[in-house]
């Protein structure tokens, strides 16, 4: 009986001392990928315009574009500033699904104006949207098991994984009604995606063992559908 446990005890030991020899084999052939760096305002600034309105991003940069690629193949992470693992593994997304369009809005000026005293038009006050007013919208990609918004740039482009800049080339400008207060009222959208994170783990053979480990993701996209107009109420 103690020959049998000592033979079992032996066996797990070997098989332990493999895999870790077989892991850090492996992962000195793979190589250590930093993946620290925010490229959410890195790179040439972009310009989409839809009419007079102004979406200002980033390109992408040569250097998140090889981050991209290289995170799609075996590498290792050996601290723990976002994902650690010492046994080679890359990183992707799949399952993209478009879901619905997620709706914004932003007051140029937060003040209200009154008109109490102007019951004619033409003497009614004014607000405006100028040109030196902007609006600045974040990022806003949800990775998990690992998956970095460079993998997701790579699979989506840089409008999901970009800060963007609303401003008007133009000043627009509102007449306050009588017995009202105004202001200024910006509204735009954003495309959202769904996806699915996926790490796969390799540890060379023989035999090859390979693994995934998946989670969600989420991103929201460049505004887009931007309408400004007069926000009202009674007082």
């Amino acid at each position: 009986m103690n020959k049998r446990k000592t033979f079992t005890s032996l066996a797990l030991a070997a098989i332990m001392a493999a895999t870790m020899s077989t892991t850090a084999f492996a992962a000195e052939t793979a190589p250590v990928i930093n993946d620290t760096k925010d490229f959410s305002n890195v790179g040439e600034p972009t310009y989409n315009y839809e009419g007079d309105y102004i979406i200002q991003s980033y390109d992408l940069t040569d250097e998140e574009i090889k981050l991209g690629q290289d995170l799609q193949e075996l590498h290792t992470h050996p601290t723990k500033a976002r994902h650690f693992s010492l046994t080679p593994h890359s990183h992707s997304i799949k399952n993209v699904k478009t879901g619905t369009f997620r709706k914004y809005s932003w007051n140029p000026t937060t003040v209200w104006t009154r008109n109490s005293k102007y019951p004619k038009s033409t003497d009614w006050p004014t607000v405006s949207w100028a040109t030196s007013k902007s609006k600045s919208v974040s990022k806003s990609v949800s990775t998990s098991v690992g998956v970095t918004d460079s993998v997701v740039s790579s699979s989506l482009g840089t409008s999901y994984t970009k800060s963007h800049t609303i401003s008007t080339s133009t000043t627009r400008t509102f007449k306050v009604p009588y017995k009202k207060d105004g202001r200024v009222k910006v509204t735009y959208s954003r495309p959202y995606k769904t996806f699915t994170c996926v790490t796969t783990y390799v540890l060379s053979g023989p035999p090859l063992s390979k693994w995934q480990e998946t989670g969600k993701g989420s991103a929201l996209g460049k505004p887009t559908n931007i309408v400004c107009d007069l926000e009202t109420r009674s007082y």
